[in-house]
């Protein structure tokens, strides 16, 4: 490859983390997207959006290793590209490829004026099929190449957390390449010998394989936390059960592993939630029986009711007018996505609320943690945002810990009353 060159296009929330990360490993990086306000702050060293440690990386290698455009020519200088742009859920809810058509029949117009080999990389969550057939065709149409020829294709998609980004790209637990060709492959593959910082293992396979394996590890984590909230519920109403003691012994044996393993909310974010309702829509589109993603589902809900009705005995046993507060509206900490999140959820619940996170904000949203707390009769603490800690609690008020996050102890020693999700 050319001075390890390679161009990404989309610069969002995973995007340009990514370009981010690979000109942080000496790649030349030309970072594509049709948005000019965003082009324009990454090549002045502001992002766009919020990743811990994305605002120092760019400040390194924005104008050395890494540049934005808005011209999709540029791609013309490098031999890899990587598309990571959105794919959201339709009515159906499956994924629609919309975006990634829009930039393969751009990108293929751009290659007819490109001599040699030319590799694309979808990194975009898409439905199975999707690369061997709309993807595929709308490339070679455009390009007037062939795939496997003068044209390569590989679905790399990305399993970095929002919130540890960088690391997940840098460290990966593993890289899944799923490719239209032997050739297309070891290029790849290349690429993520020099990219990963750690020994992560590279898997090859079929394009349709690798689609399917991305939504399948995300259907399975799904499936362990909604298993962890259940068995949560159980606990609370066995006196004496603790869902992390159980959790911390069961999750030592190598055939469950501790991870995801929790027992509090249930999955939010932009991923979890929406996977799981392709699962279920791939499921019938093929006539398979969807018991599973929808037992998850059922599940996920009756979490989010337990949770209200929860705060809703802590008011009644305060009063009819009690101010619910809230810790957490962001779905989970070091990020400001409020998809699916409780902490939303609740805000729409109950009239009399106030909530506060460091990151994402709402109509209710108060300065500070402890302005919540103090303007609060009932504290429900949704996400472990390390900040809320050390908050000062008043005699009379109800504290409901969904992680088990704070000191019982110290919560009570200041007059308020504990409860958390999970504990009997």
């Amino acid at each position: 490859m050319k001075n390890r060159c390679i161009s990404v296009i989309g610069l969002g929330k995973l995007g340009l983390p990514l370009a981010a990360a690979f000109a942080s490993r000496s790649f030349n990086v030309i970072g594509v997207d049709i948005n000019p306000e965003v082009v324009d702050l990454v090549n002045r060293k502001i992002p766009p959006i919020f990743e811990p440690h994305l605002r120092e990386m760019l400040s390194d290698v924005v104008g050395v290793k890494l540049r934005a455009t808005t011209e999709m020519s540029e791609i013309t200088k490098t031999d890899v590209t990587i598309i990571l742009v959105p794919t959201p859920t339709q009515e159906d809810d499956t994924f629609t490829s919309k975006y990634v058509l829009d930039v393969c029949r751009a990108l293929g117009e751009v290659l007819k004026t490109k001599d040699g080999y030319h590799l694309v990389v979808v990194s975009s969550t898409v439905m199975p099929g999707s690369c061997s057939g709309e993807i595929r065709s709308e490339l070679e149409v455009a390009s007037g190449r062939v795939v496997g020829e003068t044209l390569g294709l590989c679905y790399c998609p990305e399993f970095a957390a929002l919130g540890n980004v960088i690391n997940g790209f840098l460290y990966p637990d593993l890289v899944m390449i799923g490719s239209s060709d032997p050739y297309a492959y070891s290029k790849l593959e290349r690429v993520y010998q020099k990219f990963v910082m750690n020994d992560a293992p590279i898997f090859t396979t079929s394009l349709i394989n690798a689609e399917l394996a991305k939504m399948c590890l995300n259907f399975y984590v799904t499936m362990k936390i909604a298993f962890a909230n259940q068995l949560a519920t159980m606990c609370e109403s066995i006196l004496g059960a603790n869902v992390d003691e159980i959790t911390g012994i069961i999750g030592h044996d190598s055939r469950i592993g501790t991870k995801y393993l929790r027992g509090a909310l249930p999955a939010g974010g932009s991923c979890f939630p929406r996977d799981i309702r392709a699962i279920t829509a791939l499921c019938g589109q093929y006539n398979v029986p969807a018991t599973l993603p929808l037992t998850i589902r059922t599940l996920n809900r009756d979490a989010l009711r337990q949770l209200y009705l929860k705060v809703l005995k802590a008011i009644l046993d305060q009063k009819a007018d009690a101010t619910v507060g809230i810790l957490g509206i962001a779905f989970k900490p070091d990020t400001d996505v409020m998809d699916e999140s409780t902490g939303v959820f609740l805000t729409k619940k109950f009239d009399q609320v106030v909530a506060y996170d460091p990151l994402a904000v709402v109509g209710q949203s108060v300065r500070t943690a402890q302005e919540c707390v103090d303007q609060s009769d009932i504290v429900v603490v949704t996400t472990m945002c390390p900040e809320f800690l050390n908050l000062v609690y008043r005699s009379g008020q109800i504290v409901i810990d969904c992680w088990r996050f704070l000191n019982k102890e110290k919560v009570e020693r200041q007059g308020a009353s504990y409860q958390a999700i999970g504990i009997g």
